[in-house]
């Protein structure tokens, strides 16, 4: 499971930088963060598809009951840098080295497969949107 006090503490760091003068109310912040999380899926068995988004967006893993394959679940991979020397794909390196060094990389969500193999860039079926037997992977 995810340590959601860390989450926390991002999402207020996050909120500091965007306004300074929020700096004194950091640490409520974060226990505010952290109180709503567990609120809306520490009680929830199953939730829509519109809660497992959000605690996606919190950091924890979810599945659907519905799902045929073993060991399945989705996390979302939050958006980042990547710089060039890490890079072995030689498209991407390249990409990379020109603009000058690194490359935004966007969020997207990833799924652990009942192959147990990662595929990037899941998609919903409109099955899965409107399926109600969505559930945190403990």
């Amino acid at each position: 499971m995810i340590d959601l006090e860390q989450v926390a503490q991002g999402h207020a760091k996050s909120v500091v930088e965007c306004n300074p003068s929020a700096k004194e109310a950091e640490g409520l912040i974060a226990t505010a963060v952290v109180y709503g999380a567990n609120e809306l899926f520490h009680h929830l068995d199953e939730m829509d598809f519109g809660n497992a988004i959000k605690a996606l967006k919190f950091g924890y893993k979810v599945c659907r009951k519905g799902w045929n394959g073993s060991g399945m679940f989705l996390w979302l991979k939050p958006a980042s840098k990547v710089r060039a020397e890490w890079c072995k794909d030689p498209h991407l390196k390249h990409l990379a080295e020109l603009n000058g060094g690194e490359i935004n990389a966007l969020g997207t969500i990833c799924m652990l497969t009942a192959q147990n193999e990662i595929l990037t860039g899941w998609l919903a079926s409109q099955t899965d949107m409107l399926s109600e037997d969505w559930m945190i992977v403990p």
